[in-house]
């Protein structure tokens, strides 16, 4: 089996024994878009007949896709926790990393300038 294979066949078997609390670390690393939609009606579904889910994940989308309420650990402890609606992304990563990046990488804008690369004629090759 593929790796997302295995990977639904483990959480297939969370599933089935219709647990009180779910937990899913990183459950979407080896999915596809169609695999991941099809676990988040999945999640939807057990949350409906009050099963408590806890999600980890660093990507910032399935979060607010999937969560209603977000916590945030650094370093093994709890950082901050919140309904998802109360998170910007940019306040989410701020939290996660301890600091505002905003002031970490300033938002700069350069004019235009000479060319310094030019492809013609550019073909991908497959193998």
């Amino acid at each position: 089996m593929s790796l997302a294979e295995r990977q639904l066949v483990e959480i297939v078997k969370g599933v089935a024994s219709s647990p009180r609390v779910l937990i899913l670390d990183e459950p979407t690393s080896s999915l596809t878009i169609r695999e991941t939609r099809e676990l988040f009606r999945i999640v939807g579904r057990l949350v409906e007949k009050g099963t408590a889910v806890v999600y980890i994940s660093h990507k910032l989308g399935e979060i607010f896709s999937v969560a209603t309420r977000v916590t945030v650990l650094r370093d093994g402890r709890k950082v901050a926790t919140a309904p998802v609606g109360e998170w910007s992304e940019a306040k989410l990563v701020g939290a996660m990393v301890g600091r505002d990046l905003s002031a970490l990488y300033p938002r700069t804008f350069s004019a235009a300038g000479e060319a310094r690369l030019e492809v013609a004629g550019l073909a991908a090759c497959r193998t």
